[in-house]
C-alpha cells in the first residue's frame, strides 16, 4: 500500500504512528493476513466497528476479534451500539482483552460511567462538545480519552482542512490526543468501496 501525506498534513512531528482498519465481516483469514500484515510493520492499533447494519455480530463475534488482535499485540478500537454494551458484554470484551471503546454517541451518565470504568472512552472527534467534555472531566475520565475523527467513505462526507485543523487544536489544549484515518487504496470499505 503506498502512504503519500503530504496532501493530508505537514508535521516535523516525530510521533505520527499508522494502524489499519479490520472488518470481520471480510472473514477471519483476511483479518488474519491484514493482522500479519500489521504485526510486521509494527501497527499496534485497529478501528473496527461492532455494528454494520449489513453484518450484524453477536458477542460472541466480537471477543473472537478482540482475542485475535490481541494474540498479534494489536489493540482495537471498535465502535459498538449502546443495546450490545450490557453489563455482561462489557465484561466479556473486557475478559477478552478490550482496552479501548469508541463512543459514536454519548448515553446516559450512569452508561458513560460503566463503559469509562472498563475501557479507555474514544470519542468522535468530529463531534465532540465542550459539554461532553465537562461530563467526562466531572466523572474523571477526560484525562484519559483518545478523540477519533469520524470517517465513511462518502465522498461528500468529510470535513474541511481548516475545520479539522480548529477541531484538533482546540482537543491538543485540553491534552487529548487525536486520531485520524486517512483513505487507503485497497481494499476499499464497503457498501461504497469508494475510500
Amino acid at each position: 500500500m503506498k502512504i503519500v501525506l503530504t496532501k493530508y498534513m505537514e508535521t516535523n512531528r516525530a510521533n505520527i504512528s499508522f494502524g489499519r482498519s479490520i472488518y470481520i465481516n471480510l472473514g477471519e483469514q483476511v483479518v488474519t493476513q491484514v493482522l500479519e500484515e500489521m504485526k510486521a510493520a509494527r501497527q499496534t492499533v485497529a478501528f473496527t466497528s461492532f455494528q454494520l447494519p449489513e453484518h450484524p455480530l453477536e458477542i460472541s463475534d466480537m471477543t473472537r476479534l478482540v482475542e485475535l488482535a490481541r494474540s498479534y499485540e494489536v489493540d482495537l478500537i471498535p465502535d459498538i451500539a449502546h443495546k450490545d454494551l450490557t453489563k455482561e458484554n462489557i465484561a466479556a470484551l473486557k475478559k477478552a482483552g478490550l482496552s479501548y471503546l469508541r463512543l459514536d454517541e454519548f448515553g446516559d451518565e450512569a452508561f458513560i460511567e460503566r463503559c469509562g470504568k472498563a475501557f479507555t472512552l474514544v470519542v468522535n472527534a468530529s463531534t465532540f462538545t465542550h459539554r461532553e467534555y465537562k461530563l467526562l472531566e466531572r466523572l474523571g475520565f477526560a484525562r484519559r480519552i483518545i478523540a477519533c475523527h469520524n470517517y465513511y467513505p462518502k465522498v461528500y462526507s468529510g470535513i474541511s482542512l481548516e475545520k479539522f485543523t480548529t477541531i484538533n487544536q482546540k482537543l491538543h489544549a485540553l491534552g487529548v490526543k487525536v486520531l485520524a484515518f486517512i483513505p487507503g487504496d485497497e481494499p476499499l470499505r464497503g457498501p461504497l468501496h469508494e475510500g
